[in-house]
């Protein structure tokens, strides 16, 4: 399909997606440099930052995500023109979504249902699995997204999103810690709690913060699905440890999340991952946006509103 967009939002679109200038500049085929004059150039056309530059690549700002946003509402509006001029538009779709636990309990079902309303010709396939599967199967194409808690940067994958999640204890509202407004890790584990069974990216960085304070992991119970231990915590049962991703906690009167201090826990971040190479077409992209914007809106619910002088 030919390109429409401008060579500087193609340039701003794929450094969004990539996260960092080298990156975009791989998957461009053309030079770093090439890449950072033409950011720089609709940065100052507009007169505001796009990205804030570290050391470990680059991340959206406010306006950049506004930005983002529309260059897809422009693809998928021009994929819906094209398939109008082909006939090829009503057709049934099928999309197939992976996901991790975390993120089949608390947002893609009600993301699904908002995106069927609109589109009922679409067919959807959830497959609830491990984050590292659910990469896996994004980098084998084997689905057209996927959505996952993870450290790092996975390769092989596009990331389109990606958010860093403090980590809560979630106990019933009675629970002896439940009056706290943050806890640390060692604090949590001298009482009976529960974990998600496996390897898991929320496991491995409890073992190591334990480890540093001199604990072993011992719960009293493991279970492969958060909802066996929502249920075992609402009950009294003991503390889980949950990502805060979506309102299901802050809905439930019978649950209470209390952060945990501890700075190893921060690395942790909820991502949405779409198979290379390749671009997306429009029910791809708007399926997508409406999931990072649940996402963004469940971690800022004044919708991201930047301060004066932010």
């Amino acid at each position: 399909m030919a390109e429409i967009l401008s060579v500087e939002l193609q340039y701003f679109r794929e450094t969004a997606a990539a996260g960092s200038v080298n990156e975009a500049a791989r998957r461009l085929h053309v030079a770093g440099s090439a890449v950072s004059r033409q950011i720089v150039k609709l940065e100052r056309s507009l007169g505001v930052p796009l990205f804030v530059r570290h050391g470990r690549g680059m991340e959206l700002t406010t306006h950049g995500y506004r930005l983002l946003a529309s260059v897809r509402r422009s693809d998928v509006e021009r994929e819906q023109l094209l398939a109008d001029l082909t006939h090829t538009a009503g057709g049934v779709r099928r999309l197939r979504i992976a996901c991790s636990d975390g993120f089949a309990e608390s947002l893609v079902g009600s993301v699904i249902a908002d995106f069927v309303r609109t589109h009922p010709t679409a067919r959807i396939d959830v497959i609830a699995c491990s984050s590292a599967q659910t990469v896996q199967l994004v980098r084998d194409a084997r689905v057209d997204m996927g959505a996952c808690f993870v450290t790092g940067i996975p390769t092989g994958v596009r990331v389109e999103y990606t958010e860093q999640l403090p980590m809560a204890a979630i106990m019933s509202v009675d629970h002896e810690l439940a009056g706290r407004l943050a806890l640390s890790l060692e604090e949590a584990l001298e009482h009976p709690y529960g974990l998600l069974s496996g390897q898991s990216s929320q496991r491995d960085l409890l073992s190591a913060a334990a480890s540093q304070r001199g604990h072993e992991l011992d719960p009293v119970v493991e279970a492969d699905r958060s909802a066996v231990l929502l249920d075992f915590a609402r009950r009294g049962g003991g503390v889980v440890f949950r990502s805060m991703l979506g309102q299901e906690i802050a809905d439930d009167p019978q649950l209470k999340a209390v952060p945990l201090t501890d700075p190893e826990l921060r690395q942790r971040s909820a991502q949405v991952h779409t198979p290379l190479p390749g671009e997306l077409d429009s029910l791809q992209s708007e399926l997508i946006d409406m999931l990072i914007s649940s996402m963004r809106l469940a971690q800022d619910p004044t919708g991201g509103e930047e301060s004066p002088g932010g």
